[in-house]
C-alpha cells in the first residue's frame, strides 16, 4: 500500500497519479534520499550537488560493485539517470493533469484547462468588479480567459453599469498595475473585452481614434496599449543597448503610473480643439482621483502626460552643448525621480509611434539630455550647482592630454582658443583628436575623419579647415554631403580662435541608413578637400552628379525663437521631408551673413524639422527677420 504521508493518496485519489506511478516516484524518492544523505556524510555539512569526484565513494557506498566491463561509477549514475528521467517525466504528466483539470479560483470564478471560465450562470448579478477580478487572476496564474468569460464580460459592462464600491475596483486595477509581470497582456484582456473602457471612459474614446499625426501607424488607443507592452518589456530585455533603461525601469518605485500615463497621454487627441496634452493632463488628474491616487501620485502622473512630448524634443532639436537648454529642461522636470520615469516613457512613446521613429541617433541624444539633467539635478540637490570654473577646468585637460605624447605648447594653444562649450562637451580623446587635424589643416590641407562606433548606423564626420572670412563654411560641408545622398542628423560647429580661425566641425550623417560605406567615404573626402580649397563649388558639384530628379523641398512653416537662448538667435524650419534640406537652410543663412554654431535635423511623418543656433558674423545675437530668410529659401529651393 502507498504510505499516507506526503500526500500520496491524495494525488492517487484525485487520479493525478496511477498506484504504479505513485510506487515509482517512492522508489526515486527513497534512490535521490540515500545519495543526498551520502554527500552529506562525506562533505561533513549540507552540500547537494553531486560533483565528479564525489559519484565514485557514493557508488561503492551504495553497494555497486564493478563488473567486467562495467565500473560501479558508471552503473550508480545509469541508475541515477533512468530514476531521474522517470521523476520527470512523472511530474510533468502530473502537471499537465493538474492544469487540464477544474479549480475553483472564487467569486465565481473556475479555473479549466488553463483558462479562466465561469463557476455558474449567475456572475451577471453579481458586482461588476468580478470583471476586474477575472483579469487579476489571468495574469496572477498567467491563465488566459475562455470565450464564453470574454462575451459574458463584454455583456456585463456594455451598459456602463454602476460602480458599487469605487475604492475596492481602484485597488483591484491597481493590483493589476503593480505586479511585477502581466500588466500589458492583462490590459489589452481588459481592452477587448471593454472593461478598461468602463474603467477608464477617457481611453476607451481613443480605441479607434485615428490621430491627425500621420507619423502613427496605429489607432490612438492601439498606441497606448504599444507604450504599455514597451515600457513592461523592458523588464527582460537583453540587448545591451537598452541596458540603461531596463536599470532605470527596475528602479522605478512606482511603475503603475508609468503604465496610467502610457494608456492617458493621448487622451487629449480626442478634442482637437485644444492642445491634446494639456487635455490629457486634466484627465488625468481626474482619473488619478477616480483611483484614489496620493496628490504626490496624482501630480506625477498629471506631469508625465502633459509633458510627454517634452524629452523628445529638447533631445531632437535643442543645443545639448548650452547649459541654458539643459537649466530650462530641468526647471520643468524637477526631480530625478520625474526625470527617469520621463525618460522611460519617452523611449517606448518613440518606439510604438512607428517603425521609422526610434532611430540611433535619437536613442543617442536622449540619452545625452538624461545623463546632462541627471548631473544637474545631483548637483542642485546638493546644493553644489555653479558655473564651472574653465581655467582649473583647462588646467586639468592639459595635464592629462600631455600623457598623449602631444606638444604642451600644442595643447595649451587649443584650450585657450578653444571656447568654454567646446571643452566642457568633448571627449577628451577627440580633442587629442582634434589638435592633431588643426595642424594639418594650418598646412593649408583641410582634415577630415570618418568615426563609426560599434554596432552603429550613423558616422560621426569631423571636418577641421581653416575657415571662411564669410559665413558658409557649413553650407559647403553640407552641400557636399548632399551631392553624396548622405544625410545629416546634427552638427556642431565650433571656431578656433587666433591669428588664422579653424573650423572644427562635427556632423552625425548616414548613408541610406547605415554608416558611410569605405567608397563613400573616398568621394566626400575628396569632393569636401576640393570645394573647401576652392577647386570647384557645390553648384559643380551637383551639375555633375547623375542623381534622379527629386521634389524641391517645400517651406511648411518658418519661426524665429529670441528667447530660448541667452546667446543664440534660434530659428525652427519644417520643411517637407528631402535629403538636401541642411544644405538648403545653410546655405540661405550663409547669405543673409548669418552664422551658424549648431544644427539638429529630425525627421518625422514625411516632415523634416531643423534647428539652427546663430548669430551675425561678429558672433552676437540678432533680431533675424522672418521674412528675408523665407525669401532666400524661397531663391535657393530653385537650385535642388
Amino acid at each position: 500500500g502507498l504510505p499516507t504521508a506526503g500526500g500520496w493518496e491524495e494525488l492517487v485519489a484525485r487520479e493525478w497519479l496511477t498506484p504504479d506511478d505513485a510506487q515509482q516516484l517512492l522508489q526515486v524518492q527513497e534512490f535521490l534520499l540515500r545519495v543526498r544523505n551520502y554527500l552529506h556524510l562525506l562533505a561533513g555539512e549540507q552540500r547537494d550537488v553531486l560533483t565528479t569526484a564525489k559519484q565514485e565513494q557514493i557508488a561503492t557506498l551504495m553497494g555497486y560493485q564493478p563488473r567486467e566491463y562495467t565500473p560501479a561509477v558508471e552503473q550508480f549514475m545509469h541508475d541515477y539517470y533512468q530514476l531521474a528521467a522517470t521523476a520527470h517525466r512523472l511530474c510533468q504528466e502530473v502537471v499537465e493533469r493538474v492544469e487540464q483539470g477544474r479549480h475553483v479560483l472564487g467569486i465565481g470564478l473556475d479555473c479549466e484547462r488553463k483558462q479562466v471560465i465561469p463557476a455558474h450562470n449567475l456572475l451577471e448579478r453579481e458586482d461588476p468588479v468580478w470583471t476586474i477580478w477575472a483579469v487579476r487572476l489571468a495574469q496572477e496564474y498567467e491563465l488566459s480567459l475562455s470565450v464564453p468569460l470574454q462575451r459574458l464580460m463584454r455583456r456585463t459592462v456594455q451598459g456602463n453599469p454602476a460602480i458599487q464600491d469605487p475604492k475596492y475596483l481602484a485597488e483591484t486595477f491597481l493590483s493589476i498595475l503593480r505586479a511585477p509581470a502581466g500588466v500589458a497582456r492583462a490590459l489589452r484582456q481588459m481592452a477587448d473585452t471593454g472593461v478598461l473602457g468602463w474603467i477608464l471612459p477617457e481611453f476607451e474614446a481613443t480605441r479607434t481614434l485615428i490621430p491627425y499625426d500621420p507619423s502613427h501607424e496605429l489607432t490612438v488607443g492601439e498606441h497606448s496599449l504599444r507604450v504599455v507592452e514597451n515600457i513592461e518589456a523592458l523588464n527582460t530585455i537583453a540587448d545591451p543597448n537598452y541596458a540603461d533603461y531596463r536599470r532605470i525601469f527596475q528602479e522605478t518605485p512606482h511603475r503603475e503610473i508609468l503604465y496610467l500615463a502610457a494608456l492617458l497621454h493621448d487622451t487629449g487627441k480626442a478634442y482637437p480643439q485644444r492642445d491634446h496634452a494639456e487635455v490629457g493632463a486634466e484627465l488625468a488628474r481626474e482619473v488619478g482621483k477616480r483611483l484614489f491616487l496620493s496628490e504626490d501620485a496624482i501630480a506625477d502622473l498629471e506631469f508625465l502626460v502633459r509633458h510627454h512630448l517634452l524629452m523628445a524634443e529638447t533631445s531632437r532639436l535643442r543645443d545639448l552643448n548650452l547649459e541654458e537648454t539643459i537649466r530650462d529642461f530641468v526647471h520643468v522636470v524637477d526631480t530625478i525621480e520625474r526625470l527617469n520615469m520621463l525618460y522611460i516613457f519617452t523611449y517606448a512613446d518613440t518606439h510604438a509611434v512607428g517603425s521609422r521613429q526610434w532611430t540611433e541617433v535619437k536613442a543617442a541624444f536622449l540619452r545625452e539630455l538624461h545623463r546632462k539633467a541627471e548631473r544637474f539635478l545631483v548637483a542642485s540637490e546638493a546644493a553644489e550647482h555653479a558655473p564651472p570654473d574653465i581655467g582649473r577646468f583647462r588646467r586639468r585637460l592639459a595635464k592629462e592630454l600631455s600623457l598623449e605624447h602631444l606638444p604642451e605648447e600644442l595643447v595649451a594653444r587649443h584650450l585657450d582658443q578653444m571656447p568654454a562649450t567646446y571643452l566642457l562637451n568633448t571627449p577628451q580623446e577627440q580633442i587629442g583628436l582634434h589638435i592633431r587635424m588643426v595642424q594639418e589643416a594650418l598646412q593649408g590641407t583641410p582634415q577630415l575623419a570618418f568615426q563609426t562606433a560599434p554596432d552603429a548606423s550613423v558616422t560621426e564626420l569631423t571636418v577641421c579647415a581653416i575657415d571662411d572670412p564669410e559665413p558658409g563654411l557649413l553650407a559647403k560641408i553640407a552641400g557636399v554631403l548632399y551631392a553624396a545622398q548622405a544625410a545629416v542628423h546634427a552638427a556642431n560647429v565650433f571656431t578656433r580662435s587666433g591669428e588664422i580661425k579653424v573650423a572644427l566641425d562635427t556632423l552625425w550623417v548616414d548613408y541610406r541608413g547605415r554608416p558611410i560605406p569605405p567608397a563613400k567615404r573616398a568621394e566626400i573626402e575628396e569632393n569636401m578637400r576640393a570645394v573647401l580649397l576652392g577647386e570647384t563649388s557645390v553648384t559643380e558639384l551637383l551639375q555633375r552628379r547623375r542623381r534622379p530628379q527629386q521634389s524641391r523641398p517645400e517651406l511648411v512653416s518658418l519661426v524665429v525663437h529670441h528667447d530660448l537662448s541667452e546667446q543664440f538667435t534660434v530659428i525652427e524650419v519644417r520643411t517637407t521631408e528631402h535629403i538636401g534640406m541642411l544644405y538648403w537652410v545653410c546655405r540661405a543663412l550663409s547669405q543673409l551673413g548669418w552664422n551658424i554654431h549648431s544644427a539638429k535635423l529630425s525627421t518625422w511623418a514625411g516632415k523634416a524639422v531643423g534647428v539652427f543656433y546663430i548669430t551675425d558674423a561678429e558672433g552676437n545675437k540678432i533680431r533675424a527677420d522672418a521674412q528675408r530668410l523665407r525669401d532666400a529659401l524661397a531663391t535657393g529651393a530653385e537650385d535642388l
